[in-house]
């Protein structure tokens, strides 16, 4: 009985999951969701070409890692095992992280998935929220009188807490987070020197504490558009 019961409730478990989920081209994606990343998806266009481009040309040596912080459905981490990066990908949001999984299982060679939010303390529980429309962030970073449709816990991780060797590329894409990223990064950073594609949306006063970051580690950074910088060592 209790063998059969557990059958029934992974079987449950599955349906409910892939009732979430859609696919496109061994892409899968949450059910509902509406972001531009899913509708360029669908209609077969490149999501920001711009960084597409720029992860092509990177180069790079054998077993080289790249880090796509902020994942999401796994854009760009295809682009970077396109390009022969060992790819570890950091995706908070817990369907999104589903669904990247199983694009993984059917499509993605050389990944590693981990359902955490990347900052500088590791195992920390901290509130996450999200509209499951692509807008997803740590709760301290939103308007406290905005009303999500979906909130949960998630568990922080900081990248210098992986030991990780030969990491060549960082993509960052944290919705207001990028400092704490970096700082749980800077040990990984100042001993690799990789080329870092960050976006950032906060204010010219917030974005200083960012660009004197950089600057501490004899960065140089690039406009790319108004959100998205290429950071050179």
């Amino acid at each position: 009985f209790n063998l059969n019961f557990k059958k029934i409730m992974l079987l449950s478990i599955n349906y409910l999951m892939n009732n979430l989920m859609n696919i496109h081209n061994g892409v899968y994606f949450p059910a509902d969701n509406k972001s531009f990343v899913i509708k360029a998806l669908i209609k077969d266009r490149i999501w920001e070409k711009p960084i597409t481009k720029l992860i092509q040309l990177i180069k790079h040596n054998d077993n080289a890692i790249a880090l796509d912080i902020g994942s999401y459905i796994g854009t760009h981490s295809q682009t970077m095992i396109d390009c022969g990066f060992t790819v570890h990908a950091f995706e908070p949001q817990s369907l999104v992280y589903e669904c990247l999984k199983k694009t993984a299982e059917s499509k993605l060679n050389g990944i590693t998935i981990h359902n955490n939010f990347v900052s500088n303390t590791c195992d920390e529980s901290i509130d996450f929220v999200t509209d499951n429309d692509g807008d997803a962030r740590a709760r301290q970073f939103t308007n406290s009188r905005r009303v999500w449709k979906d909130s949960y816990k998630v568990t922080t991780v900081c990248i210098d807490s992986f030991n990780f060797e030969n990491v060549r590329l960082m993509k960052i894409d944290v919705e207001g987070a990028e400092l704490l990223v970096l700082k749980g990064s800077e040990a990984t950073i100042s001993r690799h020197r990789p080329v870092i594609i960050i976006e950032s949306f906060n204010s010219p006063r917030k974005r200083t504490n960012l660009f004197q970051f950089f600057d501490n580690l004899k960065y140089s950074l690039i406009p790319i558009n108004s959100t998205n910088f290429l950071c050179l060592p």
